[in-house]
């Protein structure tokens, strides 16, 4: 074999041999990227997963605001009522405590 023809194998054993690492670098790069998107796609997969209960826990938090409000509006309701009443009652016992008086005027107008 002549000189040119060994170096012209060498040369193609050399481009052979990195046509080969390229392309084991090439599989490893789509490894390692097939691996990445996997990685993204759990990490997206846990995202959903937090905000479906923050979601949850938000739903909650506003059936408990609701239900505060109706009870404070009921209790409100309650004390209007109970006021009503304890002025009712005021006012029969103002009637009450005057009704002697009211007799008793009564009673002056029937002699006189």
């Amino acid at each position: 074999m002549s000189s040119a023809q060994e170096a012209e194998k060498a040369a193609e054993d050399e481009a052979s041999a990195t046509e080969m690492t390229a392309d084991s670098a090439s599989q490893k790069a789509q490894a390692a990227l097939a691996d990445q998107e996997g990685k993204v796609s759990q990490a997206q997969d846990k995202v959903n997963q937090e905000k479906k209960a923050v979601d949850q826990v938000n739903g909650q938090v506003k059936e408990l605001t609701d239900t505060d409000n109706e009870a404070k509006a009921a209790s409100d309701a309650a004390n209007k009522d109970l006021a009503a009443k304890k002025a009712a009652e005021s006012e029969a016992e103002q009637e009450y405590q005057a009704l002697p008086k009211v007799v008793a005027n009564d009673a002056l107008k029937r002699k006189n």
